[in-house]
């Protein structure tokens, strides 16, 4: 997790540190996993060029939590935003040896600006709500004066497909307060566009709250409006499927 963007949200959040939940203890825990081996002239060039540039759409958009009613016209670079999308997701992947390590190492050279832009890479989007806390469930002392929860969150993390790790494809969830991305990855080596297509209907049709940002060259601009999504209800991505199990890993 990059440093600038964690002492965004400290600063954001008065002071207090960042927790990090870990999938496989099922927990939060203090503290992020770090990356030693990064070369100082990828870190201080391509990559903090990458950072800088992700900060800005933060900066822009993304520290605002969704509200129902307001519009966004989400203006990107495509291939900036892919990149960054990448490194992190890579990190994360080297940091907790995740099986698609191999997949996302094979997109190094395109996350340094080294590369073209990898055939299939697609990006989805979507804007999550905050919680409305309903009066009846506000017997829980911990709420009683609390009237939403919201997204307020910084995690990456692979979301778990067997069928589609058989096909040599991965997909990665980066979720930024309300901005929930979804960056998909085919392998390059057995890509067939035919075939790919079919696998971006399907996904479409299972995940409609989400809206796939234009791969194209220079600066895109998307419309974005929430489909009514929040951090708690019916969120199968989101690892907190209510509003006790929230507090069940928060505790």
């Amino acid at each position: 997790m990059p440093k600038s963007l964690t002492d965004r949200k400290q600063r954001e959040r008065g002071g207090e540190k960042p927790s990090r939940y870990t999938s496989k203890a099922d927990k939060f825990i203090g503290g992020e996993l770090t990356i030693g081996d990064v070369c100082r002239n990828c870190n201080n060039g391509p990559l903090s060029e990458l950072d800088s540039y992700f900060l800005q759409l933060y900066d822009r958009y993304i520290y605002k939590f969704a509200s129902p009613e307001k519009r966004i016209d989400f203006t990107y670079d495509f291939d900036k935003l892919a990149r960054w999308l990448l490194k992190v997701s890579y990190n994360s992947a080297r940091a907790t040896n995740a099986p698609d390590e191999v997949l996302l190492e094979s997109y190094s050279k395109y996350i340094l600006g080294e590369d073209v832009r990898p055939k299939g890479l697609n990006i989805f989007l979507t804007l999550v709500l905050p919680y409305k806390i309903k009066n009846s469930e506000k017997h829980d002392p911990r709420i009683q004066d609390v009237d939403e929860i919201e997204p307020d969150v910084l995690r990456w993390s692979r979301v778990p497909d067997e069928r589609l790790a058989k096909e040599g494809v991965t997909f990665r969830m980066v979720q930024i307060n309300s901005y929930f991305f979804i960056v998909i990855m085919p392998n390059q080596v057995t890509y067939e566009a035919r075939k790919w297509y079919a696998e971006l209907k399907g996904f479409r049709k299972k995940y409609p709250q989400f809206r796939q940002l234009r791969a194209k060259d220079g600066v895109s601009r998307t419309p974005l409006k929430s489909s009514g999504v929040d951090m708690v209800n019916n969120y199968e991505i989101f690892p907190s499927a209510n509003l006790s199990r929230i507090f069940e890993l928060i505790d």
